[in-house]
């Protein structure tokens, strides 16, 4: 019973939640359970999807038109893709290599849930930055990984090897699965 969480002493009767307390007043019962169905809904509503972090994105791109912008722009539709297709993934179908939408977001954030206050998911932003000079801070190296600050909410990705989806796909699983994130304590 909603009640139940102030008082003892209730039941549930015809799938509502009746309160059957005699001492507890019937505007205490409908504000809780008024309250109760308001944290059910911020609940459901701060599950994190791919278009929440689609839609925070703030790419720092290189000017219109250039071969930058456009090796960019398809970085970005792999990423789209990349979250599109984890969202779609069955629950049969994940296992302990695959992460779920709110892991990405806990990686590159710190935080794995979408703002409760308007205010602060107007302003949030993740910074999306390329970085198209890694072999030249790095000569001979085979590979580098996208550098997650998650106190700054930003990723910068290596462009020189996401040049396909799967490469882009294998390069941000091995940086999740071997960075430091915050979800392990």
């Amino acid at each position: 019973c909603v009640c139940g969480l102030l008082t003892e002493g209730c039941s549930i009767q015809q799938n509502r939640i009746p309160c059957t307390c005699s001492n507890t007043p019937l505007w205490v019962s409908v504000y809780v359970e008024y309250l109760v169905m308001i944290l059910f809904a911020l609940i459901l509503c701060s599950q994190v999807d791919s278009h929440y972090i689609l839609s925070h994105l703030a790419p720092d791109m290189s000017p219109q038109g250039s071969g930058k912008h456009k090796e960019e722009s398809k970085i970005l539709e792999y990423f789209q893709d990349f979250l599109l297709e984890l969202e779609d993934a069955q629950p049969e179908d994940e296992d302990e290599e695959t992460p779920s939408v709110p892991a990405v977001m806990q990686w590159m954030t710190g935080q794995a849930h979408k703002h409760l206050f308007v205010s602060e998911r107007e302003q949030f932003k993740i910074a999306i930055r390329f970085d198209h000079n890694c072999e030249e801070h790095m000569p001979g190296h085979t590979i580098c990984f996208p550098i997650v600050s998650a106190c700054t909410n930003t990723v910068t990705l290596p462009t020189a090897h996401l040049g396909n989806y799967e490469s882009f796909k294998s390069n941000v699983l091995t940086a999740m699965k071997f960075g430091a994130s915050f979800d392990r304590v």
